[in-house]
């Protein structure tokens, strides 16, 4: 399995327009990315709790609407991680 960098997490956020502003360390950020499943999980809508692991992440595509997140069950409650980035 390749690791992503902090450099590379870096660019993806520049490329994505989503920038880094909001991500105060990218090292954390280049780790969290290395412990998800590696394949874009797509889905028709947002996820629901039973579509992610309690306590897990996953990177997900609503095919509708063609946005790309990631996601992350708390306990049930599912919270979009890139709706709290800054541009």
């Amino acid at each position: 399995m390749t690791s992503i960098t902090a450099s590379a997490a870096r660019q993806v956020l520049a490329e994505s327009g989503v920038g880094t502003a909001g991500f105060a360390n990218l090292e954390d950020l280049a780790a969290l990315a290395n412990l998800l499943p590696r394949t874009v999980l797509p889905l028709a809508r947002n996820p629901l709790a039973s579509d992610i692991d309690a306590g897990t992440a996953r990177v997900t595509k609503n095919t509708v609407t063609g946005r790309i997140s990631l996601w992350v069950n708390d306990g049930g409650t599912m919270i979009d991680l890139l709706a709290f980035a800054t541009a």
